[in-house]
């Protein structure tokens, strides 16, 4: 960004910052003071204006009602049972009452008879079931109530005021007047705040009871949060609304007021609307200014600008000057500069005179680095012929070292080898011995079995025979129990049992019998494959020892293969040892060859560079006019 630019957006900023913020603060403070007067004055005023007019139509006929239930005439006449020779005078009592306040009705509701009189007589009898009213109000400690309801004998809304009447501290009739809605109903009708601000009456339930529109009288609206006197914005009916409320203990309502928004505020914003207007004006009159401003301070600066584009499109002419015809701080300026580019013309000839003669020298120096790199490069071919030539040698003798090693080390293993072969055939010629030996065993083991098994086989004969002694005997018992006919019968059936019994051991032992028969076939079986490998040991043992004795000449004749070998591998290494110190002082002299050959091209490099850097800075100096 230009400094023209910031210096003007600055002096924009320096206009505008302040009037927005003033523009804002005058705004808040109308809004804040119309928000205060509406809380403190308007709204409270209004209210209680509305409210002192109710309470003041409702205290005269309060005051009747009172009075009627304070009427020592009327306590004796309800006391003395309600004579109707005097009723009378009590209906044209309460005519009379209806006549000079302007009344509805006037009435005393007996609790003894349930009549209703009014100025007409004896209305009717109040029904206690359906008239609930009637016990709730003169069960509470409430001394008049307020109720708003129809009258049944005029079928028009009237408001009710209701005051118990008590007898010897017991309240026994309830007195009261009743007064038509019309003048309330003009009071909410006729009053307005301001132009469209409404009030009317509604319930602690939120039942609309008076209201200058019919058509909204008992709607339900919610009055939870203005019932403290709080003032809260609403929208209603898609309009935005100010609301408030105040009680009215005497009816036990609240009265309400709505105000639109528009009706408000609309002054406010038509004062904020020209406030803003006249800011813009302001604004835009800042804005020529600070721009004809900029322009007259900037002139001199643009003309010195102008000045120094003339002078860079004389292609370098540090001969050329800036005027300094004004006295002011520009032609300061430039009367600065032309001193500078003096300057600058008397360094720019003493580093044309310096390249000149870096340009030579550094050609000198190219020609002589250029001798020594070709003898450095010949040095280092040589050098690189010596060093492959005592390499390749010194490969030879590692390849002879290494494989005399690997031959030794074969032989040693081989040698190892063979102990341990012969360690193993000694080892398994005592094993054979010893198997023969549990082999012998063995045999004389499985005869001694064959034995025991025919002495098994003895017992065996002896239980068969007892058993078919015994099967014979239960046999001639069943006999001679059949003989004996009934008597015999429990010991024929025990020597049936013995003679199965009998039987099973037969069976079983002729199992056992087949069972001892095979086992003396496979113990003969055994003793004979025994035997037979018996053989086969010995013959075995003999074999391995001819091959022990066998494993053992290998084995001394390995042990002096390994002692040459040991001895070609010790001269082989000494060999190598020598042609690896050869190797490396050839490398040694190799390397530094090559990093002598390596150092004159990069010295020829810098020559060259060199050379290049005085050709251009020759070439940039020649682009001036000195």
């Amino acid at each position: 960004m230009l400094l023209k630019q910031k210096v003007y957006i600055s002096l924009i900023l320096a206009i505008v910052v302040p009037l927005a913020v003033s523009t804002f603060l005058f705004s808040n403070s109308i809004q804040n003071h119309t928000d205060e007067k509406l809380a403190k004055v308007d709204l409270p005023t209004a209210l209680s204006e509305v409210k002192n007019k109710i309470e003041l139509e409702l205290s005269t006929p309060i005051i009747v009602a009172k009075e009627i239930a304070q009427n020592l005439f009327v306590k004796q006449w309800l006391s003395n049972g309600e004579s109707e020779q005097t009723q009378a005078d009590y209906i044209d009592y309460l005519a009379s009452i209806k006549k000079d306040n302007k009344a509805v009705i006037a009435y005393i509701i007996s609790k003894n008879t349930n009549n209703y009189y009014t100025d007409t007589g004896i209305s009717r009898k109040i029904d206690r079931s359906e008239d609930l009213w009637f016990d709730q109000f003169l069960s509470s400690n409430k001394p008049f109530e307020i109720a708003l309801d129809i009258d049944k004998t005029t079928n028009t809304m009237v408001v009710f005021i209701n005051y118990a009447l008590e007898i010897g501290g017991e309240r026994t009739a309830i007195t009261g007047v009743g007064r038509s809605l019309d003048s309330m109903i003009n009071l909410i009708n006729e009053y307005r705040i301001g132009e469209a601000g409404v009030v009317y009456l509604v319930s602690n339930e939120g039942e609309v009871m008076l209201h200058s529109d019919r058509d909204k009288m008992g709607q339900k609206i919610n009055i939870s949060d203005i019932k403290n006197g709080a003032i809260v914005n609403k929208q209603i009916e898609g309009e935005d609304y100010v609301v408030s409320s105040t009680p009215i203990e005497s009816l036990g309502w609240h009265l309400v007021a709505e105000i639109p928004e528009e009706q408000l505020y609309g002054p406010i914003n038509s004062a904020i609307n020209s406030n803003l207007l006249f800011g813009v004006i302001i604004a835009i009159i800042g804005f020529v200014l600070a721009r004809v401003l900029v322009a007259q301070i900037f002139k001199p600066i643009e003309n010195i600008t102008s000045a120094v584009n003339a002078l860079t499109k004389k292609d370098g002419d540090l001969t050329a000057r800036l005027p300094t015809n004004d006295n002011n701080e520009i032609s300061e300026l430039a009367a600065n500069f032309n001193l500078f580019l003096e300057q600058l013309h008397s360094m720019f000839k003493q580093v044309s005179d310096s390249a000149s003669h870096v340009k030579s020298i550094s050609e000198s120096v190219l020609v002589q680095v250029q001798g020594a790199a070709n003898l450095a490069e010949v040095q280092s071919s040589s050098t690189q012929t010596v060093a492959a030539a005592v390499n390749e040698m010194e490969v030879t003798v590692q390849d002879i070292s290494n494989s005399a090693s690997n031959a030794s080390n074969i032989a040693t293993t081989t040698e190892e080898t063979t102990h341990k072969g012969v360690e193993f055939v000694n080892g398994t010629i005592k094993q054979m011995e010893q198997l023969e030996t549990a082999m012998a065993t063995s045999v004389a083991s499985v005869t001694e079995l064959s034995g025991e098994i025919k002495s098994i086989t003895q017992v065996l004969d002896v239980i068969k025979a007892i058993s078919e002694q015994t099967n014979l005997l239960a046999l001639n018992a069943a006999i001679e129990a059949a003989r004996a006919g009934e008597h015999g019968r429990g010991f024929a059936v025990v020597a049936d049992e013995v003679r199965t019994l009998a039987m099973r051991t037969a069976e079983s032992t002729e199992q056992i019998n087949e069972m001892i028969d095979t086992l003396n076939s496979k113990a003969s079986s055994t003793v004979s494959a025994i035997e037979l490998g018996s053989k086969n040991t010995l013959e075995n043992a003999e074999r391995l020892k001819v091959t022990g004795s066998t494993l053992t000449g290998i084995s001394q004749e390995i042990v002096t293969l390994s002692e040459l070998n040991s001895s070609v591998a010790t001269a082989t290494r000494e060999q190598t040892l020598a042609t690896s110190e050869i190797s490396q002082n050839v490398v040694m002299i190799s390397d530094s060859a090559e990093q002598t050959k390596q150092n004159m091209k990069n010295s020829e490099q810098l020559c060259n560079g060199l050379n290049k850097e005085s050709n251009i800075l020759k070439e940039l100096l020649g682009k001036f006019t000195l």
